[in-house]
């Protein structure tokens, strides 16, 4: 029996690790705008979507078919921002690149991971929180690497975020290939 449980346990271990997945994007665009203090509009844009290799094995088919089911056709995104709703996605090509875009209300700060204390005091979105997102630019004051917190004023009723995630390089793989012959297939 406990043999039987490690195996089971062993197999798990290494699914896990044969099927995580190598999705990259280069960077994305946060904005965020408000009708109240804490209800609105968000769009989420990914630019240049790619595929890492796996031990220097080209496994984009299998990252882009991840796109499609997970992100795209399934709701990956918003199990990952719970409380959002009329969520559109969009998929596209700029200028060479696959892109995604996702369109959606909220009500809450917590759904779009922002933060005030008061209402006094600055909307917070702590950018430490982003798996391997790096700032790139706002429309706030970013508090730098000791403080990874961008700061914008409520008065803006705006907030717009861009941070930076993969850079390509030779052992990344655009998936822009992968989405004409996608799109070819599924346009009539």
């Amino acid at each position: 029996m406990i043999m039987k449980k490690f195996l089971v346990a062993s197999l798990l271990a290494v699914c896990v690790l044969v099927l995580s997945s190598c999705l990259g994007v280069e960077t994305k665009e946060y904005e965020y705008t408000f009708k109240t203090e804490k209800s609105g509009t968000g769009v989420i844009t990914f630019t240049n979507i790619m595929s890492k290799k796996d031990n220097d094995k080209d496994v984009s088919m299998r990252d882009f078919a991840e796109v499609i089911t997970d992100y795209y056709e399934g709701d990956r995104l918003e199990r990952d921002m719970p409380g959002i709703r009329n969520v559109k996605k969009e998929l596209f090509e700029k200028e060479g690149q696959l892109c995604g875009k996702i369109t959606f209300e909220f009500d809450s700060l917590e759904s779009i991971k922002v933060f005030s204390y008061d209402k006094n005091s600055p909307y917070m979105i702590n950018i430490s929180r982003f798996n391997s997102e790096e700032f790139v630019s706002s429309n706030g004051t970013y508090g730098g690497a000791d403080m990874p917190i961008c700061f914008v004023e409520k008065s803006k009723k705006k907030i717009y975020l861009k941070t930076s995630m993969t850079k390509p390089d030779e052992s990344t793989i655009g998936l822009v290939e992968d989405y004409r012959m996608w799109k070819k297939r599924n346009t009539k």
